[in-house]
């Protein structure tokens, strides 16, 4: 980091970050949160990540297609908010991850979380050791090899995939055919909405589940969620969107870093009203209506500070 440039260019960096810190303007913050069960990546069976989809590779699958929605998320562990359910108050959308079983203490976190109108996600492998009934679907654990490939149902545009079909955009390659146990899926009854089926049998891979105080998510295939799912689930929940799927949008109520993942025009709603600035340039940028238009090229990564009024 000796050359002056590079040198430069981190300490213009931390006298940015001290003067946010010193402002702290707004304790604003996203009104999404991905809750991570630290307990269901091993403790209790042996190691879940043996065989995909487990634990592990589900929440860091979901955790990098969350992240290309357009939408900023908080993260925590299960144990923080399990100490402070009050933590969560402030979200409208909370994503479970790693829950694969529910005890006393996390059926009290999921009828904690399941009030005042907030939407709680369940992602894949939720309860599958025990519990799955606290989701609030009639859950089904299926250990024979089948074909794990998901499709949105008529009527539902954003994309649905399965962990294979992720990885093999990631250039990875795997067939994503192939056979596979350990498959969940969820019982139409009374109240359940499909968004998505399994292909080869048209089981119930993601749905949705409206009660009174609550709209419940079951997804029952790993990285079944794309980023535009999750920009629907957002803005549906009446949480904070940012812009369209397609940049990782990381941001607090003083800072904005802005990712592109794709090409193109993204409109960039303010979260309240405010002056924008440009951390390279050091300059205002201009906005409309609370908008921030933005041209960006993938791989493209901008800074924004937030002052408020």
């Amino acid at each position: 980091y000796s050359p002056p440039e590079i040198s430069a260019d981190i300490g213009v960096t931390v006298r940015q970050v001290r003067d946010m810190y010193a402002a702290r303007q707004t304790h604003w913050s996203p009104g999404v949160a991905l809750v991570v069960d630290e307990a269901g990546f091993r403790a209790w069976t042996e190691p879940t990540n043996a065989v995909p989809p487990s634990a592990d590779c589900v929440v860091a699958a979901q955790t990098r297609l969350f992240a290309a929605s357009g939408v900023p998320f908080d993260v925590y562990l299960a144990d923080d908010i399990m100490r402070d359910p009050s933590i969560a108050g402030k979200y409208r959308m909370v994503v479970l991850g790693a829950f694969t079983r529910f005890d006393a203490p996390r059926r009290e976190l999921v009828r904690r979380m399941a009030a005042d109108g907030r939407t709680v996600v369940f992602l894949a492998e939720s309860g599958i050791y025990g519990g799955a009934d606290a989701t609030g679907f009639e859950v089904t654990c299926d250990r024979a090899p089948k074909d794990h490939r998901i499709r949105p149902v008529s009527g539902v545009a954003e994309l649905s995939q399965c962990i294979s079909e992720v990885w093999a955009a990631r250039s990875a390659p795997r067939p994503a055919g192939l056979k596979r146990g350990r498959r969940m899926s969820v019982a139409e009854t009374e109240g359940v909405k499909v968004l998505a089926r399994y292909l080869d049998d048209g089981a119930a891979a993601i749905a949705v589940r409206e009660e009174s105080g609550c709209r419940r998510i079951f997804v029952g295939e790993a990285g079944g969620v794309s980023p535009q799912l999750f920009n629907r689930f957002a803005r549906e929940a009446g949480a904070y969107v940012g812009t369209r799927a397609g940049v990782q949008l990381d941001m607090n109520g003083n800072f904005v870093s802005v990712h592109a993942l794709k090409t193109g025009r993204f409109d960039f709603h303010l979260p309240f009203p405010c002056e924008v600035v440009n951390l390279k340039t050091g300059k205002p940028v201009a906005t409309s209506d609370g908008i921030l238009p933005l041209d960006l090229t993938a791989g493209e990564t901008r800074w924004y500070s937030l002052n408020r009024d």
